[in-house]
């Protein structure tokens, strides 16, 4: 009898992503809290529900994320931010250089 990974795999998924979710869900009432709780939004130029609005989208839109998973467009974004000369170089540490089969050859 084989065993059935390939469903431990997806269960193990929706469990990481259910925590992910309900992780961001905390993080979201902690932050709309400190919102209320900041008195320097007490001013007439600060719009408090305009800021609580954008930071329950943000929140609303990382789990929509965690669940869909990521889009083509984010991958091309993200790729592209790692194709930069400052990365290429920090990449360039992480791939080890093994000396060729001649300078192996040439060794006494």
């Amino acid at each position: 009898m084989e065993w059935p990974y390939r469903r431990f795999i997806k269960a193990f998924d929706a469990f990481q992503r259910r925590l992910i979710c309900d992780e961001l869900r905390a993080r979201r009432v902690a932050h709309i809290a400190a919102l209320h709780a900041n008195t320097n939004l007490d001013d007439k130029e600060n719009d408090r529900p305009k800021i609580v609005g954008e930071v329950e989208r943000a929140y609303e839109q990382l789990i929509a994320d965690a669940w869909n998973g990521t889009t083509e467009t984010q991958r091309i974004e993200e790729s592209g931010a790692l194709d930069t000369g400052f990365m290429r170089a920090s990449q360039r540490a992480a791939i080890p250089v093994l000396p060729g089969e001649k300078v192996i050859g040439a060794l006494p």
